[in-house]
Formats: C-alpha cells, sequence, structure tokens
C-alpha cells in the first residue's frame, strides 16, 4: 500500500467528464455542500441599461432557469448512469453524525450572534436538491 488517498470533491457530470472516476472509484453522497447555481450582473452595468433592456435580460434569465435546471439533471443522471457501468461505488447511505461531530467545534468558535445561530439552524434543516447528485458538490 502507497498510503495515498485518492478522493476529490465534484458532482456527478464533473467526476465523469474529468475521467476522475478512473482513479477514484468510490463516489459518496455526502451532502457537505450545496453550492447554489447563481446568474448575477454587475449592479454598475446593470445601472447604465435602459428599462427596456432590463425588461429583456430579466425575461430571458427568468427563461433561462427552467432550461438550465433540466439540461442540468439530465446531465446528472447520464453520468451518474456512465459512472455505475464503469463500476464505480456510489455509497448513499451512511451515518453523517461524524461529520457533525467534527464541525461542533467550528459551530462553537464561529456562530457568535443569535442572528447567525438562525442562518446556522435554516442551514442544517434544509433539504438537498430534488435530484441526488443535482449541483451540489459532493
Amino acid at each position: 500500500m502507497q498510503g495515498v488517498v485518492d478522493g476529490a470533491e465534484n458532482n456527478f457530470p464533473s467526476y465523469e467528464s474529468t475521467r476522475h472516476f478512473e482513479a477514484a472509484s468510490f463516489y459518496s453522497l455526502t451532502q457537505h455542500v450545496m453550492a447554489p447555481e447563481v446568474l448575477v450582473a454587475s449592479g454598475a452595468t446593470w445601472a447604465k441599461l435602459s428599462i427596456g433592456e432590463r425588461q429583456v435580460l430579466q425575461a430571458a434569465a427568468n427563461h433561462s432557469v427552467p432550461v438550465m435546471r433540466a439540461n442540468w439533471d439530465a446531465r446528472v443522471e447520464i453520468a451518474r448512469r456512465r459512472i455505475a457501468a464503469a463500476g464505480v461505488n456510489i455509497v448513499e447511505d451512511f451515518d453523517k453524525s461524524a461529520f457533525a461531530k467534527a464541525m461542533a467545534p467550528v459551530w462553537e468558535r464561529f456562530v457568535t450572534s443569535p442572528q447567525m445561530v438562525s442562518l446556522v439552524d435554516q442551514i442544517t434543516q434544509s433539504q438537498p436538491p430534488r435530484s441526488a447528485g443535482g449541483s451540489q458538490s459532493e
């Protein structure tokens, strides 16, 4: 044994498209990160646009959200099937209490106000995205 750990933090599409699964054959759905996909614009640039231009861009952005989500979910499923077909062990059910225990000192040190406690409560009580390998990092 070489004492090397092959691991990374990726979603299904990244894990598959980079061929990372060839070196790291276990994929754990830890749900330790749920990163939002956001579309942003510079406030300075936005302010330079006319109301009509803003309306067109906002409508296009609103229209793109369900299209992007559907495309992403389809890509996740394709990648997941390819990974499984390659023999990767996808670990979905495990005890997350060790993660929570390791985080306790971090919460104690940095969660120092009622507002932060409220935010942490909202985060820890949230549910994962609707697709198992969605936009979160695994």
